[in-house]
């Protein structure tokens, strides 16, 4: 009932913002099957090995989450024989392999599984690690009753103390330092383009049918939504133009020898001339400063 609640949500909203008319409605699952399915629209984002999932991006979203059967006072058997009967990990069993066959495997993709995979992993934690439990042993049911001596009680502290220090480190992380200039980079772009006065050579009187050429060229970082930057109805002279290259360098070098009206050496930043009616913004990680000086003549 969820996915077909979703599909339908998504249909209305894309076949409103994308198809001419009513009579051709754009069925989101399957566009977004015939676009996965196609290796070759996969490589524009990148290709990863169908490991990436389970050695990779697993860990690094649990952590010390997957420790927990190992250090369960009963035998690992008996965890493991207790995992393959919970629901909860079949679920997020069925989807981590669905995932996985694909080429492009990223973090974002196995959220939807993290929650089923704490729970099924979470009936190895006493119930009273971190409030003493007043309800008697024997009342507890068999499935979460664990006889733990003061040896494996430390060990769970320590894995506590584990678990609370990796999601404050990756909060700070992931939720503030990672990609954190896609927002602000958003919002400046968007008033410049949409908001901010024509550049000079756009008011000449005699050059007043130039259009407003903007290209934004995205490399290697998440791009930002292109709807942020869709052009104002009332302004038929602006026209945006957006790249989104993943890691591909040759597209990229090409783009910057097409924008370049001077010498890399004498180009400045946001320079405009007289003779040009157009911008190009460049989003990339810094690890584009290594690359340029090796093609400067020595």
């Amino acid at each position: 009932m969820s996915f077909a609640l979703g599909a339908f949500v998504s249909m209305l909203a894309d076949t409103y913002y994308f198809a001419s008319s009513l009579s051709r409605p754009i069925i989101t699952p399957w566009s977004n099957f015939k676009y996965n399915v196609n290796a070759l629209n996969l490589a524009e984002h990148g290709l990863h090995p169908p490991w990436t999932h389970l050695l990779v991006n697993l860990p690094c979203l649990l952590g010390p989450a997957l420790l927990i059967p190992f250090i369960a006072p009963q035998p690992l058997r008996t965890s493991f024989k207790q995992l393959v009967s919970n629901i909860c990990f079949l679920c997020s069993i069925s989807g981590l392999i669905l995932l996985s066959s694909r080429p492009h495997q990223e973090f974002r993709f196995l959220l939807p599984i993290i929650t089923l995979l704490l729970i099924s992993l979470s009936q190895f934690l006493p119930p009273d690690l971190l409030v003493p439990s007043a309800v008697p042993l024997r009342s507890v049911p068999k499935l979460d009753r664990l006889r733990i001596s003061p040896t494996k009680n430390r060990g769970y502290l320590i894995w506590l103390f584990g678990w609370i220090s990796f999601n404050l480190l990756a909060g700070i992380f992931m939720g503030s330092l990672h990609q954190s200039a896609i927002v602000p980079i958003t919002q400046y772009l968007s008033n410049r383009i949409r908001y901010t006065p024509p550049p000079p050579p756009c008011l000449h009187p005699g050059r007043s049918n130039l259009t407003r050429q903007t290209r934004m060229i995205w490399h290697r970082t998440y791009p930002a939504p292109d709807w942020l930057f869709g052009q104002p109805i009332t302004d038929a002279q602006t026209s945006i133009e957006i790249f989104n290259l993943g890691g591909n360098w040759k597209r990229l070098w090409e783009l910057l020898s097409e924008s370049a009206q001077v010498p890399l050496l004498e180009a400045k930043v946001e320079q405009l001339t007289n003779e040009a009616c157009d911008a190009w913004h460049l989003a990339s990680n810094n690890t584009l400063q290594r690359y340029p000086r090796s093609l400067l003549p020595c």
